[in-house]
């Protein structure tokens, strides 16, 4: 995720666009299930933006933080909200023929988007098709940092746009 969030945003800011605001910092924090742990170490309050996979385990801990004034729901982004879609990963901010490429490229495969069954986050759909119930998700991310360049010129008009909401709607929640 740190990858696509920061070559992203690197590219939209060089194009004039919306990136993330140079006061962001991102601190991954091993998903959901661990900001509570992550909030117990900052201290009393947590004074963070959250961004999560959609529909994962670990909400409940959320609501928990929520609920003891120790994180404030406003802060917390789904990337279904920005996707539409209940159930979304960072990799659904890209459109399937761009993600492809990259779990090819990393994994030494060939698969087409009517490959993939179901509207399920495009991980779990790949996950499915190769018979498993996981894969290693950064590796499709080396993809990118390798063909930074090549990757950034074939990306749809769209995906861009999402990315670029996604950093807008980020950067509204950040403090002055």
């Amino acid at each position: 995720d740190f990858t696509y969030l920061r070559v992203l945003s690197d590219h939209l800011t060089s194009e004039g666009r919306t990136g993330l605001a140079e006061r962001c910092t991102i601190v991954p924090v091993g998903g959901a299930e661990k900001i509570a742990t992550f909030a117990a170490l900052l201290g009393s309050h947590v004074d963070a933006t959250v961004l999560i996979d959609s529909s994962k385990q670990g909400n409940q801990r959320l609501d928990s933080l929520f609920s003891q004034g120790l994180m404030n729901k406003s802060r917390v982004i789904g990337i279904g909200e920005i996707t539409g879609n209940r159930e979304a990963d960072i990799e659904d901010m890209f459109m399937v023929t761009e993600y492809l490429p990259l779990f090819n490229e990393a994994f030494g495969t060939s698969y087409k988007a009517g490959d993939l069954q179901g509207n399920d986050p495009i991980v779990r759909r790949i996950a499915r098709l190769e018979g498993k119930d996981r894969y290693d998700h950064g590796r499709p991310a080396e993809v990118l940092l390798r063909k930074t360049k090549a990757v950034l010129t074939h990306l749809s008009k769209d995906t861009l746009e999402r990315f670029e909401k996604l950093f807008e709607r980020i950067n509204e929640t950040l403090p002055a």
